[in-house]
């Protein structure tokens, strides 16, 4: 199928095969987002998240990625098929407008399955990297331009697509509201006016 001079191929999902040595490994991942999560009704508009699993010591390497959805919850199900039992990994955790941020300590596969929770504890983040809203933490929003920093260059990207009204899915929409606004701004101006910015081993 050809839209324009994109060819957009059909969609197959990764399959978990019985075999040891290409099974999958099931990480079951806990995590909100600051725009996108009501503390009021502790839901969150359900959105797409990125890992990545890197290696422990540094260069921390990635070993593996994988993107999923995450529901109203926080819960999420990320699927890896480079990553070993009982080897040790950091999470680098992504999503389209949020700060990266990373695991406080590393984790392994057991049995081809693992669970991490970053939404408890200020501390399952690197640095306590995170924003407490009514009794979870969230993944700082407003780092636009994917830089590792959110500032005034972030900041200044949401407040121009404010005034000029525009909508859809967009990186600058911060609350999934399809609409950049005012709300937006005050997200990203917050977090640069409090230098928030990429902790990492």
């Amino acid at each position: 199928m050809v839209e324009g001079s994109i060819t957009l191929q059909p969609f197959t999902s990764r399959i978990l095969v019985n075999d040891a040595s290409t099974i999958q490994k099931h990480l079951s991942l806990k995590m909100l987002v600051e725009g996108l999560y009501d503390p009021v009704t502790e839901r969150m508009k359900p959105d797409s998240a990125k890992v990545f699993l890197r290696n422990a010591s540094s260069p921390f390497a990635i070993i593996d990625s994988a993107v999923a959805q995450v529901d109203s919850l926080g819960n999420a199900d990320h699927y890896f098929m480079n990553a070993v039992n009982g080897v040790n990994y950091y999470i680098s955790l992504h999503h389209q407008n949020s700060l990266e941020t990373w695991s406080s300590s590393t984790f392994s596969f057991n049995s081809n399955e693992a669970a991490y929770d970053f939404t408890s504890i200020v501390t399952s983040a690197f640095g306590n990297n995170m924003v407490l809203m009514g009794n979870k933490y969230c993944i700082y929003s407003g780092d636009i331009n994917q830089d590792g920093t959110i500032d005034a260059t972030d900041a200044g990207t949401v407040a121009n697509d404010a005034a000029n009204y525009v909508t859809g899915n967009v990186a600058t929409d911060l609350t999934g509201d399809n609409y950049v606004d005012g709300t937006d701004f005050v997200i990203a101006n917050n977090n640069s006016e409090n230098y928030v910015t990429l902790l990492r081993p």
